[in-house]
C-alpha cells in the first residue's frame, strides 16, 4: 500500500480514536448506562486498533466494487434500451436533451433489478420517439423513487385507469377491488396517481351507460366522495411499463378488465356503496357512442336497494348488451 494513502487514514483514524474514547468515559459517567458506555468503548478501540493499511486497502475494494456495479447496471440498461430505439425508423426519432439523458444515466447507474431496468429503458427509449410523449425530468423523479413493487402496483393501475378512465371510490369495495391499500397509497405518494374528494352526480361507464346519483328535493348532498385516476405525472409513464410487467400484473381483484363482465361488478359496487344516501338510476344508450346522447337516457333503471338489483323502467329499443344488461337485472347480492 502506497504511504500517499495510508498517511490520510492514519491521521483520520488517530484522532477519532481518542475523541471517541473521550466522549465514550462521559457518556458513562452522565448516563450510568453500561450498555450503551461498553458500546462506545467497543467502537473506540476498533478504531483505535485498527490496520491502516488493510482500511485502506478495503476502501479501495468497496470503491471498486461500487463503480463495477454502477458501470454493469449502466451497460444493462443502455443496452435494453438502445434495442427499442432501435424499433423506431430513423425519421421518426428525436435527439435527446443533455440534461435529461444526464439525469437518466446517473439514475441508472443504481438500478440493477430486472423489472426496474425494463422500466427505465422504456422511458429512454420513449424519449426518442417523436410520436410519443416526453417523459418529464419531474417524471423520471418518480421513476427514481419507485421499488419494484411499485412496478407492478403502477401497471395494475394503468390497467384499470386506461380501461373506466377513473375510479369513483364509492366503497371501501370500490378501493379494495382496485388495489391493495399500501400499494394505492404509495402511488399517491409518488405522484402518479391523483386522489380528491368530490360532490359528483353521475360516473360514466365504458360500454354505454351511465349511473345517476340522485337527492330527494331539498336535501343536501351527502359527503364528498373519493375519486382516483392517473395523475398527469402518471400519464407520462404509463407507457413506460414493458409488455412483460403486464403479464405478470396480479390478477386476484374483483375488477378484471380483462373480463368484460367487471362492468356489472363495478357498477353494482357503486350501488350498494351508496345506495342508503342517494336513489340511484342507470341510463343504458348505445354502447358505439363514446359518450351518453345528449339528455341521455332519463331512468333506464332504478336501483332497488331493498333486494339489491337493477329494475328495468324504460325499454330498450335500441341496440345494447344483451348480456351485460341481464347480469345487471339478475339479483346481484
Amino acid at each position: 500500500m502506497e504511504l500517499s494513502l495510508i498517511k490520510p487514514i492514519l491521521d483520520l483514524v488517530k484522532p477519532a480514536g481518542s475523541e471517541l474514547a473521550k466522549a465514550a468515559t462521559n457518556r458513562r459517567g452522565q448516563t450510568k448506562d453500561a450498555v450503551v458506555a461498553a458500546l462506545h468503548e467497543k467502537f473506540a478501540s476498533v478504531i483505535r486498533d485498527a490496520d491502516p493499511a488493510a482500511i485502506a486497502q478495503r476502501m479501495i475494494a468497496r470503491q471498486e466494487y461500487l463503480s463495477l456495479r454502477k458501470q454493469v447496471n449502466y451497460e444493462n440498461v443502455m443496452e435494453l434500451a438502445l434495442e427499442l430505439a432501435l424499433e423506431t425508423p430513423d425519421n421518426q426519432r428525436r435527439p435527446i436533451e443533455e440534461d435529461w439523458f444526464a439525469q437518466w444515466f446517473s439514475a441508472v447507474e443504481d438500478v440493477s433489478d430486472g423489472a426496474m431496468q425494463q422500466l427505465w429503458a422504456q422511458a429512454f427509449a420513449q424519449q426518442t420517439r417523436d410520436d410519443r410523449r416526453k417523459v418529464s425530468l419531474r417524471a423520471l423523479d418518480s421513476l427514481r423513487l419507485m421499488e419494484r413493487d411499485d412496478v407492478y402496483s403502477f401497471q395494475r393501475a394503468v390497467e384499470l385507469f386506461e380501461f373506466f378512465g377513473y375510479i369513483f371510490g364509492a366503497s371501501q369495495d370500490i378501493i379494495d377491488s382496485m388495489m391493495n391499500k399500501e400499494a394505492l397509497n404509495s402511488l399517491i405518494d409518488l405522484g402518479l396517481i391523483d386522489h380528491e374528494e368530490t360532490f359528483i352526480r353521475s360516473v360514466a361507464i365504458p360500454g354505454g351507460y351511465l349511473v345517476r346519483l340522485n337527492t330527494d328535493n331539498g336535501m343536501y348532498a351527502p359527503d364528498p366522495i373519493n375519486t382516483f385516476k392517473l395523475s398527469p405525472r402518471g400519464v407520462e409513464l404509463a407507457s413506460t411499463v414493458p409488455s412483460s410487467i403486464k403479464s405478470r400484473a396480479p390478477s386476484d381483484f374483483e375488477l378484471d378488465v380483462t373480463d368484460r363482465l367487471c362492468v356489472v361488478d363495478y357498477i353494482n359496487m357503486i350501488a350498494h356503496g351508496l345506495g342508503n344516501m342517494f336513489s340511484i338510476t342507470l341510463c343504458v344508450y348505445e354502447p358505439t357512442q363514446e359518450r351518453p346522447p345528449k339528455g341521455g337516457r332519463k331512468r333506464t333503471h332504478m336501483w332497488d336497494n331493498a333486494n339489491q338489483t337493477w329494475i328495468r323502467k324504460e325499454p330498450l329499443n335500441f341496440n345494447y348488451d344483451r348480456e351485460i344488461v341481464e347480469a345487471l337485472e339478475s339479483t346481484s347480492n
